[in-house]
């Protein structure tokens, strides 16, 4: 019988989207990508035109994206702009046409066409042309040579320096994308499944004795849950009293974890849970299992090539971590995000992760823990 058929219906739903993201997916390849559009490029209009060639680095090349500015104009008229796609030898890709907004905007203009097998290391040459008046639209880029691996021509005529604004994407080789993902990988997977387990224990002190008749796969999820409110807690408490607790965490949560093991093993012996094998959610759990495995991968995929800090708020995250570990105590003077860094300065400690990575890795599976308890709702 299914107890929880909002469960199945949410596993059922990301089968789905787990499926198209697969079957859509495009990755970008950053080594033939120019971002930086901090200059117009001008005059862009029905007298001139423009093209900048790229060298792609991956295979089945399949969209590139560029950036345009309208001034806008009535709605009495209508302006396109062209693209036309060809490779080294003049031969022809791809070809289409993007209708200029009419209001005053910057659009970010997606030109797709079929995977081309054969793209890797080859030259290719993005036409653009329009039918513009002058002074209504301009292209987005730099100034100076930002991607030296190709050249912005201006009605025939190189630019020198200056390059577009685009980004170019691939559709990826899935087994292929999944290997490298899990080769690259492996260390924070293992990070993912070491918070897991310290996360576990500590909680575990605590439904252990308060949550023993539970159904197994709540009873897991309520323990992380409560791993993960409790330390900042005791945290707080200990700072409270001017207990610093600096040097003493990594023993303490050693004995945490050793002594939850041994409540584990008393109970499968006991069979203290009181749960037959009869009544066990095999569906469930199998389903849970693999839901969580999915998880695991799409959050260490999505951050395989992404370099921490990054951004000017981690920078802050990681000096109220380091205060932390620092003084061995949470300040009382502030709550902010106070339960995520006294949990984040537990897990570097215990890691041995630095503090940037440690927040990233954290963010990553309080992501998925949250997903998770959506299992605990009852539809």
């Amino acid at each position: 019988m299914i107890r929880n058929w909002g469960f199945y219906l949410g596993v059922l739903i990301v089968g789905i989207g787990a499926s198209n993201l697969l079957l859509t997916a495009r990755v970008p390849d950053l080594n033939a990508s120019q971002k930086r559009d901090t200059a117009n490029i001008t005059p862009f209009d029905d007298e001139n035109s423009y093209y900048q060639t790229f060298i792609p680095h991956s295979s089945n090349l399949c969209l590139i994206e560029f950036s345009l500015a309208s001034s806008g104009y009535p709605r009495d008229y209508e302006f396109n702009v062209s693209m036309k796609l060809t490779d080294d030898e003049g031969k022809e890709i791809a070809s289409g046409e993007y209708l200029v907004p009419h209001s005053v905007q910057v659009d970010t203009i997606r030109f797709s066409f079929a995977p081309q097998t054969d793209s890797l290391d080859r030259k290719y040459r993005l036409l653009l042309q329009t039918d513009a008046p002058p002074g209504l639209i301009s292209l987005l880029g730099s100034e100076f040579d930002s991607y030296p691996a190709g050249e912005l021509v201006f009605n025939n005529t190189l630019t020198d320096p200056g390059d577009l604004a685009l980004f170019t994407y691939s559709k990826p080789n899935i087994p292929a994308l999944i290997e490298k993902t899990v080769q690259n990988s492996a260390g924070r997977m293992m990070s993912l499944v070491l918070m897991t387990i310290i996360i576990w224990g500590i909680g575990n002190i605590i439904t252990f004795f308060f949550l023993p008749d539970r159904d197994p796969i709540e009873r897991v999820i309520h323990t992380l849950l409560t791993g993960i409110a409790l330390p900042p807690v005791v945290f707080f408490i200990l700072s409270l009293f001017r207990i610093r607790f600096a040097g003493h965490l990594t023993p303490a949560v050693l004995l945490i974890l050793i002594f939850s093991a041994v409540l584990e093993l008393f109970a499968l012996r006991k069979k203290y849970t009181g749960i037959s094998p009869a009544s066990f959610q095999w569906k469930e759990t199998i389903a849970l299992c693999l839901l969580i495995i999915l998880a695991f991968a799409t959050r260490v995929a999505q951050i395989d090539k992404l370099i921490v800090p990054s951004g000017i708020g981690s920078q802050f995250h990681e000096n109220a971590i380091e205060r932390i570990d620092r003084r061995g105590e949470i300040p009382l003077d502030s709550i902010y995000h106070l339960g995520f860094h006294s949990n984040a300065a537990l897990l570097s400690d215990l890691t041995k992760n630095t503090f940037p990575e440690t927040i990233l890795m954290y963010g990553q599976w309080l992501s998925i823990v949250s997903g998770l308890s959506f299992y605990l709702c009852d539809f």
